[in-house]
């Protein structure tokens, strides 16, 4: 649901997980019936006059929230009241929306805009508290109302709030900068511990006080947040706010410094009161956060953006970054473009799965646990899907396209089919070549994945003799001319473009001495690159291996020190 403020409207899209780009919205409350309501943008609309209000009009709508039976309520700002509706998309298919309960005023048709207990000047934000009862910001009177559902039956139109944040009475309008006064509140939040958040806008400030259902009189604030990412960096006149119930992390819309914050659970503020991320915003009027942890942003630039939860992408063979970890410094990152037909280990903030799926099929499949990779839009063949383990959340090990552009970038989205649903996204560049090895840890570090000339395993017990071929196996080749579509097994013709340079033990192997360089025969995107052991390899049991593709070397640009290894005896 979204306050379409000047259009006096409330427009709604039935699934907010399947909403896209330019999509027409289901549902427009406040501008009658018929198709023409979703091109009509008048105050009051189907009233006698512009000025007096009907229970199916709005004038300059500036919240939503949606309570626990699914019922729609509205501040209804030009007309100093909050409206309810029934749960809109229950009401038949076209039917024209009415509100059943209407609050701060004592009828549908009727504005007294006087600061009282039953009526209010410009509702500005609405919120629940733990045990149902409603709190509205009221803007121009400098105050928070709290109205309370009586313990055994429903709201009644026109009743009187029960309690008052930001005056010592109900008569009293005053702005002021002490802890218990508001200039202008805006959006209103309440945690799982039954703790107001109010954007206090026109103090630059969060402030946040402890028993929203039951304060004290005149109560003041526990805290009072004002810095931002900094300390000397400060909040300016934040008007959206959203509090995870889930979490218990606190988004603030920072409205005139054009970005969005995300501040750690209360009892993280009592150390220390810093943002510990931002986004960058163009005005942004409010913020919420869905099931899937995709922050929706209102912006005063007349759009809702959608920022998904960040997806990081690594080699799947030495797991080198292919994008910049937001969360870390990026003078400590220097991440490595994606190839064409490339193995890639993609991880998520958000759990994916409860159980590991592997791909049994062939071709590889493009869906696997209801989860599908996008790369520009085509789904990618997928190998795992992996359960949470340890600090990771979710990972999947997929493919790239065998037709990646070798320049530029491309957008990779992951989503779930079922429910349209996308629970992350990133951007990442593209090139030639990102050539690893594959380890028999799986860490990109050790022992590497390779067999003898006997097709035995290669290992410190089982050496490989000088003179012989030892069978490598890694991922990042580049373009291979007669590869087959990502996902299919590949024939006995399958050769890369180019041979890659071979070092071991910092010994460059004589190019005669790489005797294949291909995908291995009846295998799915596996590079595979025969080396003859020369004799000037000494023995040993961990010599390091390093590629070296059309320019890019396997090993880590951050720790070159972590290589995979064979052994060779005499």
């Amino acid at each position: 649901y979204v306050a379409d403020t000047l259009n006096n409207r409330i427009l709604a899209w039935r699934d907010s997980r399947r909403a896209r780009t330019g999509e027409r919205a289901d549902l427009v409350i406040g501008q009658g019936e018929g198709p023409a309501r979703f091109y009509r943008g008048l105050p009051n609309f189907g009233s006698t006059s512009a000025t007096i209000p009907t229970d199916a009009s709005l004038a300059l709508p500036s919240a939503v929230a949606v309570d626990a039976n699914g019922d729609l309520w509205v501040a209804d700002s030009g007309n100093s009241r909050v409206l309810r509706f029934p749960a809109p998309f229950r009401q038949a298919e076209g039917a024209l929306q009415r509100a059943n309960l209407v609050i701060g005023q004592p009828g549908f048709n009727i504005t007294i805009i006087d600061p009282t207990p039953t009526t209010m000047r410009s509702p500005q934000g609405i919120a629940f508290s733990m045990a149902g009862h409603l709190l509205v910001s009221d803007g121009v009177h400098n105050r928070v109302l709290l109205f309370r559902k009586p313990s055994s039956g429903d709201f009644t139109n026109g009743m009187a709030a029960s309690a008052v944040f930001g005056q010592p009475d109900f008569t009293t309008v005053n702005p002021g900068t002490e802890d218990n006064r508001f200039i202008s509140p805006r959006h209103l939040a309440v945690d799982t511990d039954d703790r107001l958040y109010v954007a206090d806008a026109g103090n630059s400030r969060i402030s946040i006080f402890a028993r929203a259902s039951g304060p004290d009189p005149d109560q003041r604030a526990s805290l009072l947040v004002t810095a931002t990412t900094a300390a000397n960096v400060n909040l300016r006149n934040p008007h959206g706010l959203y509090v995870s119930r889930e979490t218990g992390e606190i988004w603030v819309a920072d409205t005139f410094a054009a970005r969005v914050l995300r501040y750690p659970r209360f009892d993280q503020l009592l150390v220390g009161q810093f943002a510990n991320y931002a986004l960058a915003s163009n005005t942004p009027l409010a913020v919420v956060e869905d099931t899937g942890n995709a922050i929706f942003v209102t912006e005063a630039v007349n759009r809702v953006t959608t920022y998904f939860p960040w997806l990081s992408l690594t080699n799947a063979g030495n797991y080198v970054p292919a994008n910049v970890d937001p969360r870390r410094a990026a003078a400590q990152q220097r991440p490595r473009p994606l190839s064409p037909n490339q193995y890639v280990s993609l991880f998520s903030t958000v759990p994916l799965t409860q159980n590991t799926e592997i791909f049994s099929v062939v071709p590889m499949p493009t869906t696997l646990a209801d989860l599908q990779v996008l790369v520009n839009d085509r789904p990618m063949p997928i190998f795992f899907v992996a359960a949470p383990s340890g600090a990771v959340a979710g990972q999947i090990n997929f493919i790239t396209p065998v037709d990646l552009p070798t320049t530029g970038t491309v957008d990779v989205t992951l989503v779930r089919p079922s429910t349209g649903q996308v629970l992350g996204v990133t951007t990442v560049s593209t090139g030639l070549s990102s050539p690893a090895l594959y380890t028999q840890n799986q860490s990109g570090t050790g022992a590497a994945a390779a067999l003898n000339q006997d097709n035995t395993l290669n290992t410190p017990t089982n050496p490989i003799p000088r003179g012989q071929v030892i069978q490598l196996f890694g991922t990042g080749q580049g373009i291979v001319p007669n590869a087959p579509k990502e996902g299919e097994t590949a024939g006995t013709n399958a050769t890369t473009l180019d041979k890659p340079e071979v070092f071991i033990n910092g010994i460059r192997i004589p190019e005669e001495n790489v005797e294949y360089s291909g995908l291995t025969p009846n295998l799915i995107s596996l590079w595979q690159i025969n080396v003859r052991i020369p004799q000037a390899i000494p023995p040993g049991n961990s010599l390091p291996v390093i590629l070296q593709q059309r320019g890019i070397p396997s090993t880590d640009p951050i720790t070159p020190s972590r290589l995979p290894t064979i052994s060779v005896r005499q």
